[in-house]
């Protein structure tokens, strides 16, 4: 049996259907990371109507956070401490930490992504998106997503560690 990663995708829609379609369709043509079977899994998503909607929203975001600083702690342990080192940093384990980190910066899903916007293509939100959501609630969804079988993903050479649901 192979480990399963959990993403939540904020998405904008009027239902659990057309935002699972979203979902589906931009996890089936992303070439970031390929996935054996994805399960939109609607009683664990909700709409922002519903009062866990902020809470899970922040702690995804918070976890994206967290993911950076592990990350950049990780470079820190192979010496490196300044944006000066970068000139040196070694091809191969080093250069695709920094590359982890770039992306998930940059806005590129990966199986490091506990929370996703796929409406901004970040793992943040804008202050003008929060608005619109709390101006709209009914319109917006965290989708969450169980996925097994990694089967390709874009610069991920260690074990993925499986992340507990909340």
């Amino acid at each position: 049996m192979g480990i399963s990663v959990f993403h939540d995708f904020l998405v904008k829609s009027p239902d659990f259907s057309c935002a699972r379609l979203q979902v589906d369709n931009f996890l089936k043509k992303t070439t970031l990371i390929r996935y054996a079977s994805v399960c939109c899994d609607e009683s664990s998503s909700c709409s922002a109507e519903e009062p866990e909607f902020w809470d899970r929203l922040e702690r995804g975001i918070a976890e994206n956070r967290k993911r950076v600083s592990s990350l950049i702690g990780e470079l820190e342990l192979c010496g490196h401490s300044s944006l000066h080192d970068l000139a040196s940093f070694k091809q191969g384990f080093e250069s695709k930490i920094l590359h982890t980190v770039t992306h998930m910066l940059d806005g590129f899903i990966g199986v490091d992504s506990a929370c996703y916007n796929l409406i901004e293509d970040s793992h943040w939100l804008k202050d003008s998106l929060r608005k619109e959501i709390l101006a709209h609630p009914k319109q917006y969804w965290l989708v969450h997503v169980v996925a097994g079988g990694l089967q390709e993903a874009v610069l991920h050479e260690t074990p993925i560690a499986a992340i507990p649901e909340k």
